[in-house]
C-alpha cells in the first residue's frame, strides 16, 4: 500500500504545467512522435487541462486522499481530468515523475 502522506508533499512539490507537457508534448524523435500521435496535444488543450487541474488541486488531494494507492496520473484519468489514453505515463510513479520535473528545472 502507498502511505496518504506522500500526497500532500507530492500536491505541494508537483508542477502541473510541465506535468502535462511531459505526458502530452511533443515527442523529440520521429520514432517516438509516430509512435504517440494520439497522446500529443495542442498547447492550448494543454493549457486547459493545466489550469483545471491546479483550480481543483484541493478537491483532488482530499479524493486521493480516500485512495491513496491510485498513482497520480491513474487519480487524474478516474475523475476525469485526462483523457484515457493508453500509454506508458499512465503507470508512471509519482516520485518520478518529481525527479524528472527537477531535472527539467
Amino acid at each position: 500500500m502507498r502511505s496518504k502522506e506522500r500526497i500532500a508533499f507530492f500536491i505541494k512539490e508537483i508542477d502541473i504545467k510541465k506535468l502535462i507537457d511531459h505526458w502530452f508534448g511533443k515527442k523529440e524523435t520521429k520514432f517516438l512522435k509516430k509512435c504517440f500521435e494520439k497522446l500529443i496535444l495542442k498547447k492550448s488543450i494543454r493549457r486547459k487541462i493545466s489550469k483545471r487541474i491546479n483550480r481543483e488541486l484541493p478537491y483532488i488531494e482530499s479524493y486521493w486522499k480516500k485512495y491513496p494507492d491510485l498513482r497520480f496520473s491513474q487519480l487524474l484519468v478516474n475523475l476525469d481530468y485526462l483523457p484515457n489514453f493508453p500509454g506508458m505515463w499512465y503507470y508512471e510513479e509519482d516520485s518520478y515523475l518529481l525527479s524528472i520535473q527537477k531535472d527539467k528545472n
